[in-house]
């Protein structure tokens, strides 16, 4: 009796946080409007929140911070992100450019979780099949000695590759910016030959190393150890994350190191259903910007302070974003023609067309004095949309973008609750907020999503979707 009424009042509480957050989320996003726009458009935009709001709440629990999603996660960030810095950038720019970039804006709060219920209606997902996904218990994995085998068998290639890339390239940026504090255009043109210009014909799969493969391994690691808790995984996951960090710095990008401690964290999370202690979180987030700050302060070491670089981290993330995909809505179709899809690398080449470099075309055509000549200018996959497919493949595109990533909810928590199920749940939230920085297919195929997918599966492999009965077991204990 005291149970249930523990879980009638926590129900009472979280329905109350959710309603309040949805009204927040209104009145912010009226005011914001209203303040850069005008009263007219702040009430279509609070309409369209509000709209969008109850959309997304049918697939996935918005505001209850105990049941994060991949839908949750990106449409949160995307808020932040996107939405609610373009009324800023709106009012930043000039020209006719402007009102179709904020209409597309607005249409993916609409359009992807369209693509959501799509989704579920398709698989005939309910909303209590994610709530037993985070009160079901871990359970063992089907073969461990297959998991470990085939974890050193993608762990040994990835040494011996992180080698062939440092023997690739000619000045390490990291190594560089130590011996030269505060030359942050030398480190900025270093940083672009190590990667970007690199002349290897290793060097996408140098990239999916450092995004994809070494950032897995290590939360795989993380993940065995804790529930397993044999020296043997604990030895792999310092070792692995040791070997992942120093590669990922090496090219002084501050993301690459930030996403394996982010991933550490998701992973802490899902394993604890959804709990976690605030110390907890703070220590994470103090290990997310070390890195990147470290990086920021050593680069412009004599030509600012610590403020100066905690606030261009803050600029990069909530305001250039938003900047950025405005440019592309600049670019197309008054000074390049749609693309028709020869954005989309492997499938121009399928269809015999010449691939077309859209981040650095927009970056050219967009950057400041100051910027290298090759500065790309990644963005967000409704920007990529655009640049595409005009408009029609906005729409299109963000109920498609909403449907998979649905799909990949789904086909993740209907898995048996291992750690590698676990594991690739916390990689797909993850890669997915990609999506306010570039394409679908991007995230997709180059950051991942398809490849761990099929990697979890190759470590645990079970049936696509586990049964009601294999639910029920796995919640009873949790619940008992």
């Amino acid at each position: 009796m005291l149970r249930a009424s523990a879980k009638g009042s926590q129900r009472v509480i979280t329905t109350r946080i959710d309603a309040f957050g949805s009204f927040l989320l209104v009145i912010i996003t009226f005011v914001v409007c209203v303040e850069y726009l005008g009263f007219k458009q702040a009430l279509g935009s609070g309409i369209v929140i509000a709209l969008s709001l109850w959309l997304t709440k049918k697939s996935t629990p918005l505001f209850n911070f105990r049941r994060v999603t991949i839908v949750n996660f990106w449409y949160l960030t995307y808020l932040t992100m996107i939405f609610l810095p373009a009324f800023i950038v709106f009012a930043d720019q000039a020209g006719p450019y402007r009102p179709r970039f904020l209409f597309a804006v607005h249409t993916a709060l609409i359009t992807v979780p369209v693509g959501c219920l799509s989704a579920n209606a398709f698989c005939r997902f309910r909303r209590l099949e994610t709530e037993q996904f985070f009160r079901a218990k871990i359970v063992p994995i089907n073969n461990p000695k297959r998991l470990r085998t085939i974890y050193l068998f993608l762990l040994i290639p990835s040494i011996f590759l992180s080698v062939i890339y440092i023997r690739s390239i000619d000045t390490i940026p990291l190594f560089y910016l130590w011996r030269n504090p505060g030359e942050y255009l030398q480190v900025a043109l270093l940083r672009e030959d190590s990667f970007k210009l690199l002349d290897s014909p290793l060097l996408y799969v140098f990239y999916v190393l450092r995004s994809v493969v070494f950032p897995f391994l290590v939360i795989v690691s993380l993940g065995v150890y804790i529930q397993t808790r044999k020296k043997l995984w604990r030895n792999l996951f310092i070792g692995t994350t040791a070997i992942a960090l120093f590669y990922c710095s090496l090219s002084a990008a501050k993301l690459p190191v930030a996403a394996i401690v982010a991933l550490i964290g998701f992973l802490i999370y899902f394993i604890r259903g959804g709990i976690i202690s605030r110390r907890t979180v703070a220590i994470l987030l103090i290990g997310v910007l070390l890195f990147p700050l470290g990086v920021a302060v050593t680069a412009y070491q004599g030509l600012g302070t610590l403020g100066d670089a905690v606030s261009d981290i803050v600029e990069r993330l909530f305001y250039t974003p938003s900047e950025v995909a405005y440019y592309y809505f600049e670019v197309f179709p008054d000074h390049h023609q749609y693309l028709m899809g020869r954005s989309i690398d492997k499938f121009a080449r399928l269809m015999g067309w010449a691939p077309f470099n859209t981040p650095l075309y927009v970056g050219g055509y967009a950057a400041r004095p100051s910027d290298l000549d090759t500065v790309a200018f990644n963005s967000a996959f409704i920007a990529d949309l655009y640049a595409d497919f005009g408009i029609p493949g906005v729409l299109l595109g963000g109920v498609l973008a909403g449907f998979v990533m649905q799909w990949f909810h789904i086909f993740t928590v209907r898995r048996k609750k291992t750690v590698c199920s676990v594991a690739l749940y916390s990689f797909l939230v993850f890669t997915f907020w990609f999506l306010n920085s570039t394409s679908l297919p991007i995230v997709l195929a180059s950051n991942g999503a398809i490849l761990v997918t099929a990697v979890s599966w190759w470590f645990d492999r079970q049936p696509v979707h586990a049964s009601k009965r294999t639910l029920r077991e796995s919640l009873e204990p949790a619940a008992s």
